[in-house]
């Protein structure tokens, strides 16, 4: 009887020993995750910004073009 506890112990040990292991692994695996979320994160921030800034940028051309243009057309209208 002694011999069929001792092998369950170890059986048990072993299992925890698994679990634990495979605890840690999926520790590390979500680390990772999270940093690579967290870069994709910092990478959409930073296309976002350039993105409003160019067209911020954009947006501004075009009003001094148009402004030009009405300028230019009022000239054109006057002379």
């Amino acid at each position: 009887m002694g011999e069929i506890i001792n092998e369950y112990n170890e059986r048990f040990e072993k299992l925890e020993a698994d679990l634990q292991a495979q605890r840690e692994s999926l520790a590390q695996k979500e680390a990772a995750l999270d940093e690579r979320i967290k870069a994709l994160d910092a990478l959409l921030e930073e296309k976002s910004s350039n993105l409003a800034t160019n067209f911020d940028d954009k947006l501004e051309n075009n009003r001094k073009a148009l402004g030009a243009m009405f300028l230019s057309l009022g000239q054109q209208l006057k002379d």
